[in-house]
């Protein structure tokens, strides 16, 4: 489970989230990202596997809520 937060520059932040997203070892994790411009993060996001993307301002309760429903849904092994 990884818990990333796209800010500006935000293509340079998406840029590098695709570079983690690549690597072998990052392929079984799910992702939930955080940014101040949701709203942009879903157009870049439409051909990537993210469980949910949350906008800012948020609360705790939210980031621990998508992280308990990520870790959850993903299969057993």
């Amino acid at each position: 489970m990884i818990v990333y937060d796209v800010a500006p520059p935000y293509d340079r932040n998406w840029a590098l989230f695709r570079h983690f997203r690549s690597m072998p070892f990052m392929a079984g994790l799910e992702f939930v990202v955080t940014s101040t411009n949701a709203n942009y993060v879903q157009q870049l996001a439409r051909d990537e596997r993210i469980y949910e993307i949350i906008g800012k301002p948020y609360g705790l309760d939210e980031i621990v809520r998508a992280v308990k429903e990520a870790i959850r849904a993903r299969p057993t092994r």
